[in-house]
């Protein structure tokens, strides 16, 4: 890190965790929509929208904190990897079950928890 650029894994790690906060909040908008519109409970489907608006935020805020080191964002992003694991594996439960939204939602968590857990990211997260 001669140059003062952050390891590539940390940039990648904080990029895919900024893609999680960013479908998070897609998410609260499509609940939103679905309020509006009539598509289901609208108590159930605000409070939705409002925990999902709340969660991507967070995530976002996290994200740009583990791009600049920050050890307690690390510790978030492997917190928001096991929660997207849990999601994933309930995606195959019951007579909705998707494998393509279990595939979807398990392969970035890996991923980025993977490169949570490298070297060069635990090094740059170190609290000084």
């Amino acid at each position: 890190m001669s140059d003062g650029r952050s390891p590539w894994q940390l940039r990648t790690a904080g990029t895919l965790l900024a893609l999680e906060g960013l479908g998070a909040l897609a998410l609260a908008v499509w609940a939103l929509v679905e309020a509006v519109t009539g598509g289901g409970a609208i108590a159930s489907t605000i409070a939705l929208a409002v925990i999902c608006a709340g969660f991507g935020t967070w995530i976002l805020l996290a994200a740009r904190r583990l791009r600049r080191g920050r050890s307690w964002a690390r510790a978030a992003g492997v917190f928001v990897q096991l929660v997207l694991v849990a999601i994933a594996a309930g995606s195959l439960g019951g007579p909705e079950s998707s494998l393509p939204a279990f595939i979807a939602l398990l392969v970035p968590a890996l991923l980025t928890g993977v490169l949570l857990f490298t070297r060069p990211v635990i090094e740059a997260t170190r609290e000084r």
